[in-house]
């Protein structure tokens, strides 16, 4: 069962995520370690920041016990003009991938509209081929105030693009804040390998500014938040979802208290919230 593995999303253990130093890398490494992380999820912008180098990343990281389980993300497919301008945009995170031994590659969209929904159908299918050929399954993540802003939205361009290794990225607090609220009654129709990864956090009942803001400076640690943890494991277990499992606590309070605290924070509150799948 892949849940009872962990692999962080490296990025939440940075104070800013963007302009992270080699220390700062090799500090979040050691945090996230320390606190029993199978591996972490990788940001492509940090493999960029850090040296660009993969071979003497994945070193590093192998070096504080850790593998990657996930590349972060390309955002560029599914509005791209065509489906060679989409497979361009997402051919360096697919190689990234197979640099690091990572199954998983994510995918979103930023911009609030999609220009031609057969266009982005198209895209996804030929950037899931291409990473098929890599051994790389693509995981379309849903945020609430984007163009994919729901699950149904979400699954409609899985169906159709029609691909077996191109599935669903859950995340918690998307999944609680997306339009209309929780949808247990698609999520049971669906097949449960379509999940490819889930993200674990947890949110507040209302966010008091932008959604983005809320979402990436102050989500809850799993538990503590409002999400219906139960009810979405009760489906997962329905559905026979076993997603690689990738714990997302983006809290800048949280880091107040340093890494290697955080860290062990954020990885005990995501097991005790894990053991009731």
């Amino acid at each position: 069962m892949q849940r009872d593995q962990l692999y962080p999303c490296l990025s939440t253990i940075f104070t800013d995520p963007y302009s992270v130093t080699p220390d700062d890398f090799d500090q979040g490494l050691a945090a996230f370690a320390a606190a029993g992380s199978d591996g972490v999820s990788l940001w492509s912008l940090h493999h960029m920041l850090v040296g660009n180098d993969a071979t003497a990343i994945a070193a590093q990281i192998a070096g504080h016990g850790l593998s990657v389980s996930c590349i972060e993300a390309i955002y560029a497919w599914a509005n791209a003009d065509s489906s060679d301008a989409a497979l361009e945009h997402a051919e360096p995170s697919i190689q990234m991938c197979a640099d690091y031994g990572a199954s998983t590659l994510v995918a979103v969209v930023l911009e609030p509209e999609l220009a031609d929904a057969d266009a982005t159908v198209a895209n996804l299918a030929a950037v899931a081929d291409r990473a098929g050929e890599a051994n790389v399954s693509i995981a379309i993540e849903f945020l609430p105030w984007t163009a994919i802003a729901d699950l149904a939205t979400c699954w409609d361009i899985v169906q159709r693009a029609d691909r077996d290794n191109a599935g669903i990225l859950v995340d918690s607090w998307h999944w609680h804040h997306q339009p209309g609220g929780p949808n247990a009654d698609l999520l049971a129709s669906i097949p449960g390998e379509a999940i490819k990864l889930f993200q674990l956090c947890d949110a507040e009942a209302d966010p008091t500014d932008d959604m983005m803001t809320a979402a990436t400076t102050r989500r809850p640690l799993p538990g503590q938040g409002v999400v219906n943890h139960e009810e979405l494991f009760d489906v997962f277990r329905q559905i026979g979802a076993d997603p690689v499992v990738s714990n997302e606590v983006f809290n800048t309070e949280l880091l107040t208290q340093g890494m290697t605290e955080a860290a062990q924070q954020i990885n005990d509150a995501s097991r005790a919230t894990l053991s009731t799948w």
